[in-house]
């Protein structure tokens, strides 16, 4: 009986990707295809700006862009290789091909949820659940980079053009200060969750109805300082 079931699951399990590989992957690209093809459509100068894409192939900058499009990638590639490393082995290629269906299903969905969905399918079915918890990792450490970055530039534009403003414009002037002061807590905040990762697992570890939880983020207190840096 037990061997009958396991034959069941496993006949279900070829099922599924059957339908994965040959049912969804298609629909999935004529989705796609529909959307970007009412997006182009719709735009209010396509003539123009189709004559300005003819005229840029011709230019070596066109190129430039087109390649460091494959490097962006690429480097997207290695950095979702490096973080599944502590569940399983990925080659780059493997890498490139989750990095493209996260970003294929993302256009689908709002706010990047898709591109979780995307990537995971190229996890193996047991790591799923804590592979969302690395992706999400990942989120963090580009969302951290933006605020930081961000910040930095708030207290450039505070050092000079804020303060220019609170003579003209005071209630604009509070309103960038306390921008750049939100901007700032925000960035930290981040950082001290990104880089104390461990203090974090064990502060769920220790609230009851998120202990479940524990074992499928455990997996992000892997990561040494430098790695996550």
């Amino acid at each position: 009986m037990g061997n009958l079931f396991l034959l069941i699951i496993s006949c279900l399990n070829k099922n599924i990707k059957l339908i994965i590989n040959y049912l969804l992957g298609p629909l999935l690209f004529v989705l796609l295809a529909w959307s970007l093809y009412r997006e182009i459509i719709h735009q209010p100068d396509l003539p123009e700006r189709w004559q300005q894409i003819k005229t840029s192939w011709k230019q070596y900058q066109f190129w430039i862009v087109f390649l460091l499009m494959f490097v962006n990638w690429g480097i997207e590639a290695r950095k979702w290789q490096l973080l599944m490393d502590p569940l399983e082995k990925f080659t780059l290629l493997r890498s490139f091909k989750a990095v493209m269906a996260g970003c294929s299903i993302t256009m689908l969905t709002p706010n990047r949820i898709g591109e979780y969905g995307g990537r995971v399918m190229f996890v193996e079915e047991s790591h799923r659940l804590r592979a969302i918890s690395l992706t999400i990792l990942g989120s963090i450490s580009q969302l951290t980079i933006t605020m930081l970055m961000g910040t930095i530039g708030l207290f450039i534009l505070k050092s000079g053009y804020i303060a220019d403003l609170a003579k003209f414009e005071p209630v604009s002037w509070l309103l960038s200060n306390s921008l750049f002061f939100v901007s700032l807590i925000v960035t930290v905040t981040l950082l001290l969750l990104f880089f104390r990762v461990n203090f974090l697992i064990g502060i769920i570890s220790r609230i009851r109805f998120l202990k479940n939880l524990v074992k499928h983020i455990a997996v992000l207190d892997v990561f040494s300082g430098k790695q996550l840096l």
